[in-house]
């Protein structure tokens, strides 16, 4: 009778740990699940920026609408990435993702700032300043890759 009800104790235990393994393991899935949504959101609403950004100035340079516009719009384009670019320390990313993000984070700033060169070249006429904004752009464009590379490295085969 004693052995009936160690073999049932032990078969208890033994069923509440997977039980638990198992609900920890959805969690850790669950929270990795959110986390890559929020992180494509953010990387989207950068694509989406950045569209917006280069739209803007075909309208102007279509005579669409004023320099005064042009720059009002630009200058929103620059208040509206630097709100994205927080959005990127608000992320909690689950173990092995965190310098993927700080890639990503990084690749945007350097999109940023390219911006910020181009919109200086458009306003200010200074050629150095459209120089800039390309060798910024290129730095986005590799930080992006290798953070691309990094959290797929992350995620495993």
């Amino acid at each position: 009778m004693k052995i009936g009800i160690i073999i049932l104790g032990v078969i208890v235990i033994l069923s509440a740990a997977i039980g638990l393994n198992q609900y920890l393991v959805d969690q850790t899935r669950q929270q990795g699940f959110i986390f890559g949504n929020e992180l494509q959101r953010i990387q989207q609403d950068v694509r989406d920026l950045q569209t917006k950004f280069y739209a803007d100035i075909d309208i102007w340079e279509e005579e669409e609408i004023s320099r005064t516009q042009l720059h009002e719009r630009l200058q929103s384009h620059v208040d509206e990435f630097n709100d994205i670019l927080l959005r990127y320390d608000a992320l909690e990313p689950p173990d092995g993702f965190a310098g993927a993000v700080e890639l990503f984070r990084l690749s945007s700033l350097a999109q940023l700032e390219s911006d910020e060169q181009y919109i200086l070249w458009i306003t200010a006429y200074d050629e150095s300043a459209k120089t800039r904004s390309d060798l910024q752009l290129k730095e986005s464009f590799d930080l992006e890759m290798a953070a691309l590379a990094e959290y797929n490295q992350a995620k495993g085969p």
